[in-house]
């Protein structure tokens, strides 16, 4: 397991999609199929060469869209992307779900701890 600057535990696997709805200072990789006018873009969006074609903090409109679309991108990251349509319990009860056959594993109850911890935070 990973750890980031400040020593916690760093996730980027699929368990981290369950908590992912949430805040505007959060950031989401969201498929451009997916965008929304009004979405703002959170990190740079560069050419091959480096050049900023979009810098962080632009809010998306339409024509910004479509542009995108030409390019060949799959993904951009969007700061404070889309809300959750699942309630709190829901989400508890899908990473109760997801944890329920790596009880037994080392460790494993500690990452089931860190997320839920942070569901129960963004649902405060």
């Amino acid at each position: 397991m990973s750890k980031n600057f400040f020593g916690k535990p760093s996730f980027s696997c699929c368990s981290y999609d369950i908590i992912k709805h949430q805040r505007s200072d959060t950031v989401q990789r969201i498929p451009l199929s997916e965008l929304k006018v009004g979405m703002v873009v959170a990190r740079a969006i560069t050419n091959e060469s480096g050049m900023v074609l979009l810098s962080e903090g632009t809010a998306l409109t339409e024509s910004l869209i479509v542009r995108l679309g030409r390019m060949d991108l799959s993904h951009i990251f969007i700061r404070g992307a889309s809300s959750s349509d699942k309630s709190k319990a829901e989400l508890l009860s899908e990473l109760d779900h997801r944890f329920k056959k790596t009880e037994k594993e080392p460790y494993m109850h500690i990452i089931k701890g860190v997320i839920k911890a942070r569901i129960e935070e963004v649902y405060q």
